[in-house]
């Protein structure tokens, strides 16, 4: 149901985690004109006090013009229902600073900065928006999808963290899930590693067993063939051949 504002509140003021920040993020569908609605990622932050996602993003924006002044990125932002698109999302709708789109549900949003990203930039494809903005969008008034925050230099902040915490919520480290995955995928290469040696093993038995067999059954005609004068390395060499042919085509299946 989201974290209530008082909760971040308290959390900045009261335990002095600083470097906490707001995020409000959702999906929003997108139309423009006649084309059929896109879905995009909103991402509604605090452009005064978030380094923790926007880090330099506000620094290569394109700088709005308003009545012939310019505006900062901040300033842009914090405009009732105004968003930043990244240049390259831009340049795939065809959308410029200014440019007024409909949401599906009756609601519209304005571009009012763009904002360049580098390739393979998490930021690329985001609408980025004013808390206040994001909550009036997405319906989530006076609520916070979740906290971003960056671990502070005390030792013990996660202990003083933890101690705040509701019981229903979650402290999740960035990138952890994806730390899982890699060792999940880990895990299952070697357990099919595992699985393959031991397939090779139980292969090599069965083809041993199946020459073991053939050798039983071809025994009286070894033995007639050894009085009609054949030599042992002729016999061990019949025997050898059988069992590469068997193992070439054992090997194969």
């Amino acid at each position: 149901g989201g974290i209530p504002e008082q909760f971040f509140v308290d959390l900045r003021v009261r335990h002095h985690f600083t470097e906490a920040a707001p995020v409000v993020a959702g999906q929003l569908r997108l139309k423009r004109g006649d084309r059929q609605a896109e879905g995009m990622r909103l991402l509604g932050l605090d452009p005064l006090i978030d380094s923790v996602h926007l880090g330099d993003t506000l620094n290569s924006v394109e700088a709005p013009q308003s009545q012939g002044t310019i505006t900062s990125p901040v300033e842009a932002l914090m405009q009732p229902g105004a968003v930043a698109m990244s240049m390259p999302l831009a340049r795939r709708l065809g959308v410029k600073t200014g440019d007024r789109l409909e949401c599906v549900g009756g609601q519209s949003v304005r571009v009012a900065t763009l904002f360049e990203t580098s390739q393979g930039d998490a930021l690329d494809g985001f609408l980025l928006c004013d808390i206040a903005t994001a909550q009036e969008l997405l319906g989530l008034r006076g609520k916070l999808s979740y906290i971003a925050l960056r671990a502070p230099d005390d030792p013990k902040w996660e202990e003083r963290l933890r101690r705040v915490l509701p019981a229903d919520y979650t402290l999740a480290t960035t990138g952890q899930r994806s730390y899982a995955s890699l060792q999940l995928a880990s895990s299952l290469f070697l357990n099919l590693k595992a699985l393959s040696w031991m397939a090779a093993l139980v292969g090599i038995f069965l083809i041993y067993q199946a020459h073991s067999f053939c050798l039983l059954a071809n025994r009286p005609q070894l033995a007639q063939l050894r009085r009609l004068g054949l030599t042992p390395q002729e016999s061990a060499w019949i025997v050898l051949k059988d069992g590469l042919s068997m193992g070439w085509l054992g090997s194969l299946l």
